[in-house]
């Protein structure tokens, strides 16, 4: 139970990581 919480909590921090790289270089290219 605990590591399965765990591992969605990494997966999801991995994911807000890419994500907020993606916009990053997405809004610098923009501009």
């Amino acid at each position: 139970m605990f590591l399965g919480l765990f591992t969605s909590g990494i997966q999801a921090l991995i994911f807000a990581t890419l994500a907020a790289a993606y916009i990053g270089e997405s809004m610098e290219g923009y501009h």
